[in-house]
């Protein structure tokens, strides 16, 4: 199980648009198609921390790890 937090307005694209999620996986997989498989688009994400650590999508993830996502700022 991958936990997968998505921080700000990025919520919304996400199911539910909840900000967390718990996701299973079978095997390792990259945070981008993690997002996929989540049905998001990867291009919505600008920075990406796994496990605390600064990440990048072509990562990978497995069973136990926790992903922030986090998208570009807005505002005016």
């Amino acid at each position: 199980m991958v936990r997968v937090i998505v921080h700000g307005h990025l919520a919304e694209f996400f199911p539910g648009g909840k900000d967390e999620h718990s996701v299973s996986i079978p095997e390792s997989m990259s945070v981008s198609d993690l997002v996929e498989k989540l049905g998001v688009n990867p291009k919505l994400i600008m920075r990406v921390f796994v496990n605390g650590k600064p990440a990048r999508k072509e990562d990978f993830v497995g069973d136990g790890d926790e992903v922030l996502l986090m998208s570009p700022a807005s505002g005016g």
